[in-house]
C-alpha cells in the first residue's frame, strides 16, 4: 500500500512540473530525428517590452505522426522563459506549444517538429 502511495505522489509531482513548463522542450525520439522528417520549423521572436511578459503559440497539424518535438530557448537561462506542450505532441498528428518570456525580456524560441 505504501508503494502505491509513493507512486501516486511521484506521478502527481511529475504532472505538476510538466504543466508549469520548462526552459526547453525535447519530447520523443529526437536523438534519431532526420532532416528529411522535419515537418515544421518556426523561429518565434518577440522583442522585449519593459515590465511585460511576452507570449506566443506555435501550432502544427498534418498527416504525419509526430515523433519528435523541440522548442529550444535561444535566450540565456538567466533571462528566463518557459514553454510547454498545450495539446498533442509525441504520437499525435498535431501539436500546440505555448511559450512565455520572463517579464521585461525577449521571447525567442526555435520550434522543430519531426514526423513520419
Amino acid at each position: 500500500m505504501s508503494r502505491l502511495l509513493v507512486l501516486l505522489v511521484a506521478t502527481l509531482f511529475v504532472c505538476v512540473i510538466a504543466e508549469e513548463g520548462s526552459f526547453n522542450i525535447t519530447q520523443g525520439y529526437c536523438n534519431t530525428a532526420l532532416a528529411k522528417d522535419m515537418v515544421y520549423r518556426e523561429h518565434v521572436y518577440k522583442y522585449f517590452i519593459p515590465l511585460v511578459e511576452r507570449n506566443a503559440t506555435s501550432s502544427w497539424y498534418g498527416d504525419e505522426k509526430v515523433y519528435c518535438v523541440m522548442a529550444l530557448n535561444e535566450n540565456d537561462e538567466s533571462q528566463g522563459g518557459v514553454a510547454f506542450i498545450k495539446e498533442g505532441g509525441f504520437g499525435h498528428h498535431f501539436v500546440t506549444i505555448e511559450m512565455h518570456s520572463k517579464r521585461g525580456n525577449t521571447l525567442e524560441y526555435d520550434v522543430q517538429i519531426y514526423g513520419k
